[in-house]
Order: C-alpha cells, then structure tokens, then sequence
C-alpha cells in the first residue's frame, strides 16, 4: 500500500467528486484544517444596515452564513463555484461566478457606476479591489 497522503488544510470538507481519483492513485486524505472560521458580528445587524444592492460574497463559508439571512432583492458577484451554488440552492440572484477576486475585481473596474459591497471572510485588499468596492 502506498504511504503517501493528501492532507487538506481547508475548513471544508474534501470534495466528493475527487475522492474517487485520490482511490485510484492509492492515496489516503487525512483532513486537517490550518484555521478555524468564525463568525465575528451578530450577521442579523450586518444584513440589515447593507446600503447597496451589489453584494460580493468571495468565500464558501460567507456565502452559507448569509444564504438564509439576507433579503432577495440583492444582486451577488461571487468568487467560486461552491460559493454561488450555495447562494442559488437559496434562490438569491447570483448574476456573476469567477474563479478569483483578481477576476472579479477586473470585472468590477469596469462598472464605474455602481457600488459594490464586499461581505468577507477574507480582507478587503485595496490592492485587488478598486474604489467602487
């Protein structure tokens, strides 16, 4: 048997649809999470006081926080396929997916005249996000 592992440093579970590939290379995952999320602000007061309607949401675990909480007449802009489908799956209007924030950053550059807000589990980098964010 071979000793080599995949060790998965993410909060999230491994995903399903590759467990059969590691099988087949004779490879164990062991599941060990470098950090913990939590949530830091009661999400029920953020969600109330959001002035604009153009929410970008880049992380899976911003995403399922907000699924039930947050009023359906917001437009998301999400980084990542699992983000958006957590956001569908809750019939929210996911009008834009990306692979990165660079992606959807560029995207956003481009639309001057709106506002964006960005709900994270990451830092708003000023480096990646113009002033529109």
């Amino acid at each position: 048997m071979n000793n080599h592992k995949i060790i998965w440093t993410l909060q999230s579970d491994f995903p399903d649809e590759w467990i059969s590939h590691v099988d087949s290379l004779n490879l164990s995952i062991s599941h060990v999470p470098l950090i913990k999320l939590v949530q830091t602000i009661d999400i029920n007061s953020l969600t109330s006081n959001i002035l604009h309607e153009n929410i970008i949401i880049t992380s899976p675990y911003s995403s399922k926080l907000l699924a039930n909480k947050i009023n359906k007449d917001y437009k998301f802009y999400v980084v990542g396929k699992k983000a958006a489908k957590t956001l569908i799956n809750n019939n929210l209007n996911v009008l834009k997916i990306c692979n990165s924030s660079i992606e959807l950053s560029e995207w956003i550059k481009l639309q001057e005249n709106q506002t964006f807000v960005h709900l994270c589990s990451e830092l708003t980098d000023s480096n990646i996000w113009p002033q529109n964010v």
